[in-house]
């Protein structure tokens, strides 16, 4: 992969840092609303601060190695170091971000046995599938100062790609099952329409992972087949697909933080108030003014002779809105009706 080319450094780190802290701000929701309600974690809640760990720790490896590909002045077995701890901290964090939104599954479609038995069977499966293929990596890729040679650096660059296909291939089928699986459910629920068409788009937010989760696998395909490619975007769709896992494990929970703890709030309150009497003065401002060129507009439509006052209109008929009021007391006449002698 080439460094060199694809994504600014600096844009890497900015795009990175806004990955991290967008669903940190959802874990700490998740959080605030959980404790609020069942004054308590449970082991999602955990597993969803230790994901943010994570994923913090997956962007300070990814920058760690862009930077020592940049700097010439680096060691290989140094770099070598970051490249052999950047499969099994890329693997754990990719479980630990999608494990959240399994459970929530079981939590929420419980009921339906198959739901349960499928949640836990995507966890196993890819926990001991990726926990496999990184004690071969790790086995492959440890370097030692002694071993770097041209042979093991070749044999460590094949191994990583490989690994890279096989975890990512994984991760993008956990994907897929994490976004097909409650739709049918969604479907034979009790609710009302609208409320189903709500729950539906919050887990199509996931099909944003599968398609970042694909896209990373064909970069991964390209690295192995010997094609260069920018491995900044390959490490920012990474991030942005465990992102959003994190992000998809917490909506529902930062929906109860916003009902109970932010609408609540005395804060909110004001805020509310300030906006409505803003609305309100807005709307009485209109209505002023709408009245103003209302009163300019008949006024100019009528003219007085001999202290009498006339329509300007060729019949009359468009006083006949605007000065119901007004004619009560007024004589209106139309222009045609006006003998010479009036005048």
């Amino acid at each position: 992969m080439d460094s060199s080319q694809g994504i600014r450094t600096d844009t890497f780190l900015g795009v990175g840092i806004f990955l991290v802290v967008l669903p940190a701000l959802f874990v700490f929701a998740r959080l605030a609303g959980n404790i609020k309600l069942r004054r308590g974690l449970r082991i999602a809640d955990w597993l969803s601060i230790l994901a943010i760990i994570l994923l913090a720790g997956t962007l300070v490896n990814f920058m760690l190695i862009v930077n020592a590909l940049a700097d010439p002045a680096v060691s290989i077995f140094y770099l070598l170091q970051l490249v052999a701890a950047s499969g099994p901290v890329a693997a754990s964090t990719t479980w630990v971000c999608k494990a959240p939104i399994l459970f929530l599954y079981v939590q929420i479609f419980g009921i339906k046995r198959w739901m349960r038995m499928a949640s836990y069977a995507t966890l196993v499966i890819t926990f001991f599938y990726l926990l496999g293929w990184n004690i071969w990596l790790l086995y492959k890729n440890v370097p030692r100062i002694d071993q770097i040679t041209p042979e093991f650096l070749v044999d460590s660059s094949y191994a990583g790609s490989v690994a890279g296909v096989a975890s990512g291939a994984m991760g993008l089928a956990a994907d897929v099952v994490i976004f097909i699986l409650p739709f049918p459910v969604i479907g034979s629920l009790q609710l009302p329409m609208h409320k189903k068409i709500g729950l539906a788009i919050v887990f199509l937010t996931g099909l944003l992972a599968v398609v970042a989760s694909a896209v990373g696998v064909y970069f991964k395909y390209l690295s192995l087949s010997g094609t260069s490619t920018d491995i900044k975007g390959a490490m920012i769709l990474t991030i942005i697909e465990l992102s959003i896992a994190i992000i998809v494990g917490c909506v529902p929970a930062a929906s109860t933080f916003w009902t109970t703890i932010v609408v609540q709030s005395a804060l909110y309150s004001r805020i509310s108030t300030a906006l409505s009497l803003i609305s309100l003065t807005r709307s009485n401002r209109s209505r002023h003014t709408q009245g103003v060129e209302a009163g300019s507009n008949v006024s100019a439509e009528y003219i007085n002779v001999d202290g009498r006052q006339y329509d300007a209109s060729d019949d009359g008929r468009s006083t006949g809105k605007s000065m119901g009021s007004y004619r009560a007391t007024t004589n209106v006449v139309p222009l045609r009706d006006i003998r010479t002698s009036e005048v």
